[in-house]
């Protein structure tokens, strides 16, 4: 969201480039660890952030806003259980956020009362895109559309998104952890499909 907010506002160009650099490098899910030294523009790494989950690209564009700029937006967002850290600084702790925060911004962006317009839709039209794993619409119908953003950990699987359907949409949040991946991600699909179905009988 801090992108977002910092490009409408011109003080990030989408199309600036920016380096890969070897100390920038983190392993995860993603795409970009062989490329250090590349440059790429801010549009596309914010593209491969959502679509991949690709942890280089965050760490990247983490450093071109500012870890403070992101904590920040969180917070004015009323995201109170959501704060990163800085790892490669030597910074205690771990990244945190909870099923809420999540639900709230989703739920923010799908209303507009979040951020400007011009915002919400851009996040939407990323979270649109077709993504490498969609655990919350894999037992869902090939026509629901899902907008979402998935992520892992070794002992976690997260997905995170609203989910359109003709009869009206809504924000859901998974998170889970402490379990072996492929039950994890078994159990947001079951719990997606759980929650699809019943709001469509009432």
């Amino acid at each position: 969201m801090e992108v977002l907010t910092e490009e409408e506002a011109g003080r990030l160009d989408p199309d600036l480039r920016l380096a890969i650099r070897a100390e920038g490098w983190t392993d995860g899910s993603g795409v970009l660890q062989g490329r250090v030294g590349d440059q790429l523009a801010v549009r596309e790494l914010t593209r491969l952030m959502i679509q991949q989950s690709d942890n280089i690209a965050a760490l990247v564009l983490m450093d071109a806003v500012g870890l403070e700029s992101v904590n920040g937006m969180a917070e004015r967002l009323g995201m109170r259980a959501t704060r990163l850290v800085d790892h490669r600084a030597g910074e205690p702790g771990d990244h945190t956020t909870s099923a809420g925060d999540m639900a709230h911004l989703l739920t923010g962006l799908a209303t507009g009362q979040l951020v400007s317009q011009r915002v919400a839709e851009q996040a939407l039209s990323l979270l649109e895109l077709r993504q490498s794993v969609s655990w919350l619409g894999d037992d869902l119908p090939f026509w629901v559309k899902v907008a979402h953003k998935w992520g892992d950990l070794p002992e976690a699987r997260n997905d995170a998104g609203i989910v359109f359907t003709p009869r009206g949409s809504y924000a859901i949040a998974v998170l889970t952890e402490n379990g072996l991946p492929d039950e994890s991600a078994r159990a947001i699909a079951r719990i997606s499909r759980v929650v699809y179905d019943y709001l469509g009988n009432h």
